[in-house]
């Protein structure tokens, strides 16, 4: 009369990345996951720091700082790089987009990327998956130093800076209205004298959960970026 059924959640890359909800190892795909904890231990401030850990993928930029990027032999533009699953943040043509709002940057190489329409290419996407609010409170600040030695500059010379501040949690009792707010200030300096890129960005996102056992889910999302760069850039 009555029967249930047991087993392990399987770990879900991104459904909307991939359009596959099954675990990586199972996914037919070409697929590199970086999360958030190997962006803060590697210390990846934009998107093209990754590139060099990705196979097949490679920045196309001199400075190793554009929009622009190679996979797979193919020349992709700002549409293939995604924020949330959508075409928009590098809309237009800009500089690499910072990591601060990001908590997991997902490739897919290969063909499979032009299941994203006909401005996509075969070279593949990237995904950015924004940071989202979390049912446990928490409140991390981050802050980090650099500095340069090498290309004729001193150790010591052209320091950067950052501080960052990210917070998220239950804002009622039953847990049905969540928060996520992260907020950064970085000036990053480079090896040719005279650059201090003053980058600045927040975030605000809220999910409420509401309908029978809180089945359905709505979180908008503010994100705000400036990412000035110097002359020489």
């Amino acid at each position: 009369e009555a029967f249930s059924v047991t087993g392990n959640r399987l770990k879900v890359a991104d459904a909307t990345a991939l359009k596959l909800p099954v675990s990586l190892h199972e996914t037919p795909r070409s697929v590199t996951l970086i999360d958030r904890t190997r962006i803060q231990e590697q210390n990846f401030v934009r998107l093209e720091d990754t590139f060099r850990y990705v196979p097949g993928v490679f920045s196309r930029s001199q400075d190793g700082d554009s929009y622009h990027f190679l996979s797979r032999g193919f020349d992709m533009g700002p549409d293939q790089t995604l924020i949330d699953g959508f075409t928009g943040l590098l809309a237009g043509g800009t500089f690499s987009p910072s990591l601060f709002s990001v908590e997991k940057v997902v490739y897919l190489r290969g063909p499979a990327g032009l299941q994203y329409g006909a401005a996509t290419a075969p070279g593949g996407v990237i995904n950015l998956i924004t940071k989202k609010p979390t049912p446990n409170a928490f409140t991390q600040i981050d802050a980090r130093g650099a500095t340069y030695a090498g290309h004729g500059v001193d150790f010591g010379d052209n320091n950067s800076f950052e501080i960052s501040v990210d917070s998220g949690g239950p804002l009622t009792p039953t847990g049905n209205v969540l928060y996520r707010t992260s907020a950064q200030i970085q000036n990053l300096a480079s090896y040719k004298d005279g650059i201090d890129d003053q980058n600045r960005g927040f975030l605000a996102a809220l999910t409420w959960k509401f309908g029978q056992d809180d089945r359905f889910e709505l979180t908008p999302t503010f994100l705000w970026q400036r990412q000035p760069f110097g002359a020489g850039r």
